[in-house]
């Protein structure tokens, strides 16, 4: 199984809140970085879209 160590993601977006629901449901541990309330975690979403700020789906 897959460990999971850390999620980017914003409470608006429909995917990460499901994602986190469907992991928090199965006791699967994961660290939650809020890129709305986060400079630090929006600076490593920029990083990982290569300049972008929107999320890979």
């Amino acid at each position: 199984m897959t460990k999971i160590k850390v999620i980017y993601g914003s409470e608006w977006c429909g995917d990460c809140t499901r994602t986190k629901k469907y992991l928090d449901e199965r006791g699967i541990p994961y660290a939650w970085i809020d890129t709305d309330s986060s400079a630090e975690g929006a600076k490593k979403i920029e990083e990982l879209n290569k300049g972008g700020e929107e999320f890979q789906q």
